[in-house]
Formats: C-alpha cells, structure tokens, sequence
C-alpha cells in the first residue's frame, strides 16, 4: 500500500505521472499547497494535473489535508471548495 503525499511530491518535483505508475498501490491521499504547507485555496495551487492523474488509476478513497492551519473555521470551507472545484475540472 502506498500514500500519495502531494506536498511532498511538488516539494520534489515528482511527476503526477508516478500516481500513474503505481497507481493500484495508493489507498490515501494527503495534500497542501507547496508553499508553507498551507491548506488548499490559500495560494491558489493547481492540483489538477495530480487530481487527473488519480482519476486515471480509478482511485476512490479518500483525501486528508495535512497542512499547516491557521484558522480552521474560516479555512476549512476554501479548502473544501477548491479541491471539489479542481477535483471536477
């Protein structure tokens, strides 16, 4: 079983194509936006291509944010909202 750390691959610069390639491996995912780990819809990072990337291997599970909160309440929503958004498109 993998995880699927999406910080920590735009921090190394890894390929969405590697979700690709291991692919049925992957049972979780986790995200933050690359600069200062902040939550998703703070800098406007585009996780599509690892969004898209996933689809492709059929993944279903789930996604946690693991990042660097400052307000959960006000934050929660964006961050919500952007992955749903970049989630569909």
């Amino acid at each position: 079983m993998l995880l699927a750390d999406l910080y920590h691959m735009k921090m190394d610069d890894e390929s969405p194509e590697s979700i690709v390639k291991y692919g049925k491996l992957i049972k979780h995912v986790h995200i933050a936006e690359k600069e200062d780990r902040a939550v998703p819809g703070t800098y406007n990072e585009d996780f599509r291509p690892y969004f898209n990337a996933l689809k492709k291997t059929g993944y279903k599970g789930k996604i946690s944010i693991e990042a660097r909160w400052k307000d959960f309440n006000t934050q929660i929503p964006v961050a919500i909202e952007t992955i749903k958004t970049q989630l569909n498109n």
